[in-house]
């Protein structure tokens, strides 16, 4: 289903959201007790899966956001659908861990490694952030701007 250009400005404080809260997470402070690293670690492990689908992911549901909503209102994104190609291969195999790792029991998820923390590096989340950021138009950036809080 084809969104409003408003519809799109409104999602940008979701979006924006999302990217802020994984990049707030990322690089937890280290001098966080073990238990309170590893809640910081599982929120972004969360926040990088939600940012994997917006990048990577088709819709497959109707209220889906992704990025191919934006691709026709971002000033330039050749550099950012080059850095998307770059990693979009690997995506199913982190989710599926990620997933099985955050979302609900399974037997399997017994017999899989743990998710790493530095695997997320894969999929360069602080580059394809910044030039989904650096490509909003102007009248985005309110939303933008509103997204970023941690206080919601």
């Amino acid at each position: 289903m084809i969104k409003s250009k408003q519809e799109i400005i409104d999602a940008v404080e979701h979006i924006s959201f999302e990217m802020n809260r994984y990049l707030y997470t990322a690089n937890p402070a280290f001098l966080l007790p073990g238990r309170y690293r590893e809640v910081v670690a599982e929120s972004c492990l969360l926040h990088s899966r939600n940012i994997g689908e917006f990048f990577f992911d088709n819709a497959r549901e109707i209220d889906d956001i992704r990025i191919d909503h934006y691709y026709d209102e971002l000033i330039s994104k050749d550099e950012l659908a080059n850095e998307i190609d770059k990693s979009k291969s690997n995506w199913n195999i982190y989710k599926t861990r990620v997933n099985k790792s955050l979302s609900h029991l399974t037997y399997s998820r017994g017999n899989s490694s743990r998710v790493n923390m530095g695997e997320k590096n894969t999929f360069n989340f602080d580059t394809l952030i910044e030039l989904f950021d650096k490509n909003l138009p102007t009248d985005f950036r309110e939303k933008w701007n509103r997204g970023k809080s941690f206080s919601m």
